[in-house]
């Protein structure tokens, strides 16, 4: 009797294991799925946010790495655009190469998660590796799959951005105590001078 339960959860591991790999080839085969993470990296890497969004579903719920969240096709178009266009655009380009780490495809629905490998070019010419990390639902409707939702984000205790800014701080720091010492050297130096010259 041992026996067959232990033969009955080997060969029940073995079709667990077996039905996994085929939900992960069907994740990297399926054409429709194929489709749709090719479209969403190739418009975004061209900065075509006009095709980027015919893949994402109608009510889809975007949340940026800043904590920003966006309901709809338009408010996603419109949070990129502001950063990447218009009188004072913060970054001059967004480059990403994503890489899937892991996935759940269940029927009509499907979630993957994993690295961006983000790269923002600043319009200074600089830029800046982010590493964030994704997250993105997606869901098919008459055969088509679309995204639902999509949350990015990035370590808010170690990334560029912190970096950059706590160095800006310490030059800024570093420049004011300089300025501030000298004012104090030339008052006192101004001061010695005038009470050993006096009369």
């Amino acid at each position: 009797m041992k026996n067959w339960i232990v033969i009955s959860g080997l060969l029940l591991k073995i079709a667990c294991s077996c039905h996994a790999a085929d939900l992960a080839e069907k994740l990297l085969t399926d054409p429709a799925l194929v489709q749709l993470r090719e479209g969403l990296i190739s418009s975004f890497q061209a900065n075509d946010m006009d095709r980027f969004v015919t893949y994402l579903d109608t009510n889809v719920v975007v949340t940026w790495q800043s904590g920003e969240v966006c309901e709809g096709r338009e408010a996603v178009k419109g949070s990129y655009e502001k950063l990447t266009q218009g009188d004072r655009p913060m970054f001059q380009k967004i480059v990403v190469d994503p890489k899937i780490v892991g996935h759940q495809l269940r029927g009509d629905w499907v979630v993957v998660w994993g690295e961006m490998n983000d790269q923002f070019s600043f319009r200074n010419k600089s830029s800046l590796p982010f590493r964030s990390r994704f997250t993105v639902t997606a869901h098919r409707l008459n055969d088509r799959w679309s995204v639902a939702s999509m949350h990015l984000s990035a370590n808010v205790f170690e990334n560029p951005m912190l970096t950059l800014a706590t160095r800006r701080v310490a030059t800024f720091g570093g420049v004011l105590a300089g300025l501030l010492g000298l004012g104090v050297g030339f008052s006192f130096g101004k001061s010695w001078k005038a009470r050993h010259s006096a009369p």
